[in-house]
């Protein structure tokens, strides 16, 4: 069974380390879990929030035309030892 920091695409912490937000998408948000998702980044040194905006006409929680976006609370740790 694999864990969630590998259920993270790499392409997620980079666009949060590039640019501080990321439009992560529906599917890795149902794998995960809305929860999960934060949790995991949160460990993996990406504190993050999540935003969904979409049309919740259903009484879905995730709808899948929605636009999922992290964004980071703060800077990773390893940001802050590059810049030492």
């Amino acid at each position: 069974m694999s864990t969630s920091s590998s259920q993270i695409p790499s392409w997620i912490l980079s666009c949060l380390e590039q640019y501080g937000n990321c439009a992560c998408g529906y599917k890795i948000t149902k794998k995960l879990g809305k929860d999960g998702l934060i949790e995991t980044l949160n460990k993996l040194g990406y504190p993050c929030e999540l935003e969904i905006i979409g049309d919740n006409k259903e009484s879905d929680e995730l709808p899948e035309d929605g636009t999922y976006i992290l964004t980071l609370l703060k800077r990773s740790h390893k940001e802050e030892d590059e810049n030492e």
